[in-house]
């Protein structure tokens, strides 16, 4: 028997990197060495072994807290210029601000807050487009206020996007050639109004044709992120004249016409061929009475100046259909390359940060405050973007 490497002690001692109680450890390892065929010795390697490597637990934003932090504010509705006038509660006169002391944690998530100079670096030269319904657009304007309160930015508006002949608004950022587009479109495929274009008209919905407005300037973009669900499920629901893929007319209930919308944009993004990162935002938690606890206060849109408890939460979760429109989502977007903001769990919480009597409607529970709740879906893109949570 032999060992794969002599050991010189007496040159360890000699130069100093050899205790004497470290030197007696290495002798009883050579000796055991020299009664093991399989043992082998390096001086160079570390007297104590390393510690397991600990296993990293599955990033799941569907489950987590609201964490108060009164730092976490970042901009308000008065440093903001851009956000739409009935989505900033402050300039509409709302006193509390608690609402605003919170961000969203997930266990296993690295969810980093939104850091606009490395975000910037990562879409230098990149288009980002967001296409959906007033949600997306909550999201927009968190995310615009997140780079324009430290970056200039500059208004754009085209009749022809890329020369498609669609119309298309957003802002650039001329320092890093980057293009920021919001384009509504409140079912993500092809659909026209009998009548007034309100969410409580009569609507045919064409369920197997992607909606133009969006899908002729996917091949231009880089990053996308889809929002729909409410103009499925809200109380006008039956306004609506569902056509299947071959553009006759099907009768479903609205979460089967969501997940078949849905796998129309999944669909569209596979035929088109899209190498870019593609993002959907999940369904957002209304607070009207009948969907929380009547006996509790605190889940009245109304009143509410802070996050619920979980009792309250996990009571919507249970008896409201909206895990049950975000699961179908999460279902029809299964796809490693899909990034989910999955915030409905999330959004349950929070009947305190909804517009409430400060939007356009007297009472508002659907929409929610800029800045608010939305800035911290927007970390959660930023964390996709920079690649701390994949």
């Amino acid at each position: 028997m032999r060992l794969t490497r002599i050991v010189n002690f007496q040159l360890l001692i000699s130069k100093g990197l050899c205790s004497e109680p470290l030197l007696l450890l290495l002798l009883v390892t050579s000796a055991l060495c020299v009664m093991g065929p399989r043992c082998h010795v390096d001086a160079s390697s570390n007297a104590t072994s390393p510690e397991p490597t600990k296993p990293v637990s599955r990033c799941d934003l569907n489950a987590g807290r609201w964490v108060r932090n009164p730092w976490v504010k970042r901009y308000t509705g008065y440093s903001c210029q851009s956000i739409r006038s009935q989505l900033n509660c402050d300039r509409k006169g709302r006193q509390d601000s608690e609402y605003l002391n919170y961000e969203w944690r997930s266990p296993g998530c690295n969810i980093k807050r939104f850091n606009t100079a490395a975000f910037l670096s990562k879409v230098r030269n990149r288009v980002f487009m967001t296409a959906g319904d007033s949600y997306a657009t909550n999201l927009y304007h968190a995310l615009r206020c997140l780079i324009e309160t430290t970056t200039p930015v500059q208004d754009y508006s085209t009749s022809s996007a890329f020369g498609t002949g669609v119309k298309a608004s957003g802002f650039t950022v001329p320092s890093h050639s980057f293009t920021f587009l919001r384009q509504s479109t409140n079912f993500l495929v092809d659909s026209e109004p009998q009548g007034t274009a309100s969410s409580k008209g009569v609507w045919t919905v064409y369920l197997g044709r992607a909606d133009p407005k969006w899908a002729k300037l996917l091949p231009h973009v880089n990053y996308v992120l889809f929002a729909t669900g409410h103009w499925f499920t809200n109380a006008a629901s039956s306004n609506r004249d569902y056509r299947g893929y071959n553009g006759s007319p099907i009768s479903v209930n609205s979460i089967t016409a969501m997940r078949a919308a849905i796998r129309t944009v999944r669909r569209t993004i596979q035929a088109i061929g899209f190498r870019g990162m593609p993002m959907a935002l999940t369904y957002t938690a209304t607070h009207y009475g009948k969907s929380f606890p009547p006996e509790d206060p605190m889940s009245d849109c109304s009143t509410a100046q802070a996050p619920v408890g979980d009792k309250v939460a996990e009571y919507a979760a249970k008896n409201t259909f909206f895990m049950q429109a975000r699961n179908g989502l999460v279902r029809e977007l299964r796809n490693p390359r899909f990034k989910i903001i999955d915030i409905t769990r999330a959004t349950l919480y929070r009947p305190d940060a909804h517009l409430q009597k400060y939007g356009e409607e007297s009472m508002d529970c659907s929409h929610w405050c800029v800045p608010g709740v939305p800035d911290s879906w927007a970390d959660i893109v930023y964390s996709y973007v920079s690649g701390s949570i994949t």
